[in-house]
């Protein structure tokens, strides 16, 4: 509990240490400060306390807050090993899993359906307080289909800074034939697309839809659809890209390839999740 307590404090103290410096050193340069605090100082000394002294001294202190929050902020921004971005992923995955507690464990498997935290399509952060308020962390959040990138940049601070670890939400949403969002490109639905049997355009789409996704904040995107269309009472054809088994596959690949890039922490890329699992596409 105390261990927990401390480490609390140290995200608080980290989060707010520029605010923290700058009302510090609007308080040592107040004018009505400037003439009390030398007085009382003196007073409290019994040793009148010169003008020059006073600003020798308001120059230390200063310099002094500004180091120790500069040193809290430093010492957890690297505290444990799952922090150290020049580690191997397995390793700090490891180092994160052995510290967190059943309860934020079962957390980050749970989803948040984006449309409730929003207000006439903008974010709302007094929902986001209001939703995430326990402390455990968020594991995802779908369909938010925010404007820009602030606002996710805006919920993000706050889930990193409202659980133990830090650890940020996976922002996920639909691009069936696009990402489905405020301003981006809707191509052809996948029927169409799969008219085309052209894998290099189908890789130049999913660029885009990498890149327009990644731009409004998100990291991850369901689809391409890789069902395949054989069964016309199932009413979902135009969503697939055919009928054909080496078609679908060769053209989902090349979306793929495009929306994930060849590096997913470039920030034009997305990660892609091919669907349907199992059957979702034949029913019979």
């Amino acid at each position: 509990m105390v261990r927990s307590r401390l480490l609390t404090l140290f995200i608080f103290l980290q989060s707010y240490a520029q605010q923290f410096s700058l009302a510090f050193v609007g308080l040592m340069t107040n004018k009505h400060l400037k003439s009390t605090l030398p007085a009382f100082v003196g007073v409290v000394t019994n040793k009148p306390l010169e003008s020059a002294r006073w600003r020798q001294l308001q120059r230390g202190l200063t310099l002094f807050v500004l180091l120790a929050l500069t040193s809290v902020s430093q010492s957890f921004a690297q505290q444990y090993p799952y922090q150290n971005a020049d580690l191997p992923v397995e390793e700090r995955v490891k180092d994160l899993l052995s510290r967190m507690s059943l309860e934020e464990k079962v957390r980050q498997m749970d989803m948040y359906n984006g449309a409730d935290l929003k207000e006439n399509n903008a974010l709302k952060l007094s929902a986001v307080e209001t939703t995430f308020s326990d402390g455990l962390g968020v594991g995802s959040i779908h369909d938010l289909y925010p404007r820009n990138a602030k606002d996710i940049n805006d919920l993000q601070k706050h889930i990193i800074e409202h659980n133990r670890w830090g650890i940020p939400a996976i922002i996920f949403c639909e691009f069936l034939h696009g990402y489905t969002g405020e301003g981006s490109t809707a191509f052809p639905m996948n029927i169409g697309l799969g008219a085309t049997w052209d894998a290099d355009l189908m890789k130049r789409i999913g660029q885009v839809i990498g890149m327009e996704g990644r731009a409004h904040g998100v990291h991850f995107g369901l689809g391409p659809n890789l069902d395949l269309g054989r069964e016309p009472r199932w009413g979902r054809i135009a969503e697939t890209l055919g009928e054909d088994t080496h078609l679908s596959a060769t053209l989902g690949t090349a979306l793929v390839q495009g929306i994930q890039r060849d590096d997913l922490s470039k920030n034009t890329a997305m990660i892609a999740e091919p669907k349907h699992f199992a059957v979702h596409g034949s029913p019979e």
